[in-house]
């Protein structure tokens, strides 16, 4: 450090008396560690020890790695910086890989979370075709690394709703019953009023898969 490593005018160039030579010297510089691959505490000490600070140390989810172990740093291993020079560090944290739950029951997925060290988290349901009660979504996503136990929602496969039909039209009713994501069939026709529901089965406001068949009898008639 201090040492002159460059002039300006240079060396054997003619000027005028009392003209200024302007010189570069060389600053006072450490080289940095390599502290990739180490804990985090001997990095912080190893950067102190050579007169480096240690600046913002981020977490990063990855598998393979212990806790605290360094994976990179802002500036690498043997460049040249000023005493005091800040050196971010970016240092592991264990992560799990999110299982696959879809298909799975609620307590099905309870299971397998437990297992892989995470927590069974929201659930919600959704009406589907799916077999009810199984697991549609899931959030995060399988394969998604997070920390350990971390909660994992679900969408589960829900049941639909019959709509009350009774004196509708046929193509009314029909029109109701698909939007419920049911199925209608025309079952028996009365006497009187053959053009209005009369009957329905299964009943309105009942849950059931969606899917279902949903039989609609039309008019008054008399079950012998």
């Amino acid at each position: 450090a201090g040492q002159v490593i460059q002039q300006s005018p240079t060396a054997g160039q003619r000027v005028p008396v009392n003209s200024s030579v302007d010189l570069w010297v060389e600053a006072e510089s450490r080289p940095v560690p390599q502290v990739v691959n180490l804990p985090v505490k001997k990095a912080t000490q190893l950067l102190i020890d050579n007169e480096l600070q240690v600046g913002n140390i981020d977490e990063k989810l990855v598998e393979g790695k212990a806790d605290g172990t360094v994976l990179e740093q802002s500036i690498p291993g043997k460049q040249l910086v000023e005493p005091g020079t800040r050196i971010n560090l970016v240092v592991a944290q264990r992560g799990l890989r999110v299982p696959n739950l879809v298909n799975n029951s609620r307590a099905g997925a309870s299971r397998v979370l437990s297992r892989a060290g995470l927590k069974l988290g929201n659930t919600s349901t959704r009406a589907s075709r799916n077999k009810a009660g199984s697991v549609l979504e899931q959030s995060p996503a399988a394969g998604t690394l997070i920390r350990p136990g971390s909660q994992v929602s679900v969408v589960l496969a829900g049941q639909c709703r019959v709509p009350n039909v009774r004196g509708m039209t046929l193509s009314a009713a029909s029109a109701a019953i698909s939007k419920a994501d049911l199925v209608a069939r025309k079952r028996n026709v009365g006497n009187n009023d053959i053009t209005k529901v009369y009957v329905q089965q299964p009943s309105a406001n009942s849950n059931v898969n969606c899917g279902t068949v949903v039989f609609l009898d039309m008019g008054n008639y008399v079950v012998q």
